[in-house]
């Protein structure tokens, strides 16, 4: 396992534990301050996003994005015991190409904030985790035609870390539970309907994610 996998592994199992106990699933709020010295940030776009006080994010023109860490739900894999080891590997890389592709979209083209690969004093280091993923139908090569009917494609949920890239030091954390677009009534569920419900919640935390830069480096929209 290499260090960004245990990096975003252990800021996802923090955070799923906020979420779990927090404002996303319960009525009372999450803890307003984490053992590390986050501050609750009140008003998001996501489900709980913490922030270091006093950081200035107006140095920050740059993001690195580490490869994204991709975690079915433990259900999942039960209820669809026919997926292979292949198929899950398949799906989990499809999941973490499409989630860079639709973040260096927003925060490149539409934000103006270079991607770049190595550290530097202006760089804002992003790891990310595409955990609790559910697929009501999933991709898979099978012997026989077989339709999947739902009300929605599938669930997953955003959890985040960034950091300054030069001294390693978390200046900001979030976490967001997302499901997809729900239908009146059963609909099949195919390929093409999974990618484009995907985009649409991976797009949400992307321009999250620039709008709350934008805004912390007073930045005008």
């Amino acid at each position: 396992m290499n260090t960004v996998r245990i990096v975003v592994s252990a800021a996802a199992s923090l955070m799923l534990a906020v979420i779990f106990t927090g404002s996303a699933y319960a009525a009372d709020e999450p803890p307003a301050l984490t053992p590390d010295g986050l501050e609750l940030v009140k008003k998001s776009r996501l489900d709980v996003v913490y922030r270091r006080p006093g950081v200035d994010f107006a140095g920050y023109s740059k993001i690195m994005l580490d490869p994204v860490e991709v975690a079915f739900k433990k259900q999942w894999t039960r209820d669809f015991k026919r997926v292979s080891n292949n198929d899950r590997e398949r799906i989990r890389s499809e999941v973490a190409k499409e989630f860079r592709d639709v973040f260096v979209e927003e925060l490149e083209k539409k934000g103006g904030y270079k991607i770049v690969n190595a550290p530097a004093p202006d760089v804002l280091r992003v790891s990310a985790g595409v955990v609790e993923l559910y697929i009501n139908a999933p991709d898979v090569m099978s012997s026989g035609r077989s339709n999947t009917y739902a009300l929605s494609s599938g669930e997953a949920t955003l959890v985040a870390e960034a950091r300054d890239s030069v001294s390693g030091s978390v200046i900001g954390r979030v976490a967001d539970r997302e499901r997809a677009r729900e239908t009146a009534t059963m609909q099949w569920i195919t390929r093409g309907r999974n990618r484009a419900d995907a985009r649409v919640i991976m797009q949400k935390w992307a321009g999250a994610l620039r709008e709350g830069l934008d805004e912390a480096r007073g930045k005008a929209n």
